[in-house]
C-alpha cells in the first residue's frame, strides 16, 4: 500500500569521477551527491574549491553539511590500514540555475591539486 505524505520528497542525483567534465541536469529543489575516491591517510583530501552559480531565484547553490568519509570495503570484513575510501559532498540545487562546481584533491597547504574534479549543473 502507497501513502502519500504532505512532506516534499528530496530527489537525488548521485554523481562520480565518470562525470568530471560534464554537464548533468538534475530538478530543482534536488541533492546533488558527488562521491570520489580519495584515501585521507595519505594526507590527501578532497575539497571544494569553488562553486559559480546563475540562479534566476537569486539562490546558488550550497553545500549541506560537511563532506564525509568512509573508507572503503574489504571482503571478509578486514580492517586494513591505509585503505582508501570515498569523500562524498552533497549539494541543495537551487530552481532555474546553472552552476559549476569544482574540486580538488590536495594536501592541506599544497597549492597545487594532485587531481580536480569539476561538473556544470543545469535546471
Amino acid at each position: 500500500m502507497t501513502t502519500k505524505s504532505s512532506q516534499s520528497v528530496s530527489l537525488t542525483t548521485n554523481v562520480s569521477e565518470a562525470e568530471n567534465g560534464k554537464t548533468i541536469t538534475v530538478q530543482a529543489g534536488s541533492n546533488l551527491v558527488i562521491t570520489l575516491p580519495g584515501n585521507r591517510s595519505t594526507g590527501y583530501s578532497w575539497s571544494v574549491i569553488n562553486v559559480v552559480s546563475s540562479c534566476c531565484s537569486g539562490q546558488s547553490v550550497e553545500l549541506q553539511g560537511q563532506p564525509v568519509y568512509t573508507t572503503a570495503f574489504v571482503p571478509g570484513g578486514c580492517n586494513v590500514v591505509g585503505r582508501g575510501g570515498f569523500y562524498q559532498f552533497t549539494f541543495k540545487i537551487p530552481p532555474l540555475c546553472v552552476s559549476t562546481i569544482e574540486l580538488a584533491y590536495q594536501r592541506p597547504r599544497s597549492k597545487l591539486a594532485d587531481k580536480t574534479f569539476k561538473v556544470t549543473i543545469k535546471h
